[in-house]
């Protein structure tokens, strides 16, 4: 009777050493994974800029050399509109 009573003691205890060591692996793995870059977008001070044809100038140029920040810049006016 002992003898089982500490077979499945052990058992159990087992399990528990099991599973903790598997999360340990797994909290270990997750913090190895690169966080991806942080993208600037560009900006444009609207204060400053008196013209709207200055204002359109800069946005034609930033679209023509940089079209994914052009891009990424009007993705965040849409949000905070």
């Amino acid at each position: 009777m002992w003898g089982i009573g500490l077979a499945a003691l052990a058992l159990v205890a087992g399990g528990i050493f099991f599973f903790v060591r598997r999360r340990k692996q797994q909290e270990m793995e997750e913090e190895d994974i690169p966080l991806p870059p942080t993208t600037e977008f560009p900006s444009i001070n609207l204060e400053s800029v008196t013209n709207e044809s200055q204002v359109r100038k800069q946005l034609e140029t930033l679209a023509k050399k940089k079209p994914d920040e052009f891009v990424n810049l009007l993705r965040t006016w849409l949000a905070e509109e």
